[in-house]
């Protein structure tokens, strides 16, 4: 089973940035939509490392908080795409993964 991709899918749903994007490019800035284009690939990402591996390994675990602290560097996605309003911390994240 791809345990550790459904948990991580719970905690980040993939957001639909390219259709949020389309509907409300004409109400962004070019710095927020390339902010939205920068989180929209390093989630795919995330994503990509839980897809391709059963059990991830530590090395896999360590590229994936690299990858949310650069999803975070860009700020909050916008809040009516993500569960929760927001992504959580990379320590959080950390925290969630080491309990697996």
């Amino acid at each position: 089973t791809h345990t550790h991709t459904l948990f991580f899918r719970a905690f980040f749903p993939p957001p639909k940035y390219p259709e949020w994007l389309a509907n409300n490019r004409s109400s962004l800035s070019a710095e927020q939509t390339d902010k939205y284009n920068q989180q929209q690939v390093l989630i795919r990402q995330i994503l990509d490392v839980y897809e391709r591996s059963v059990e991830p390994s530590p090395a896999d675990m360590d590229r994936v908080l690299e990858l949310m602290e650069k999803v975070q560097s860009f700020g909050p996605p916008p809040s009516d795409l993500t569960a929760q309003g927001g992504l959580p911390t990379a320590a959080a994240a950390q925290e969630k993964c080491s309990l697996m």
